[in-house]
């Protein structure tokens, strides 16, 4: 499932979660894994 605008962006799978959202000139980009692996990150960017 993706859900997309000029800001905000958040693709839900059954395996992952993808999220990325703009504000004031910054990026915040977070990625979390639910397969097991554990895996998972987190940015701002300018």
């Amino acid at each position: 499932m993706l859900f997309k605008t000029a800001r905000f962006e958040i693709e839900i799978s059954r395996y992952d979660l993808y999220l990325r959202v703009r504000l004031f000139g910054r990026t915040f980009a977070t990625f979390r894994d639910w397969s097991g692996q554990g895996l998972s990150s987190s940015d701002v960017t300018k």
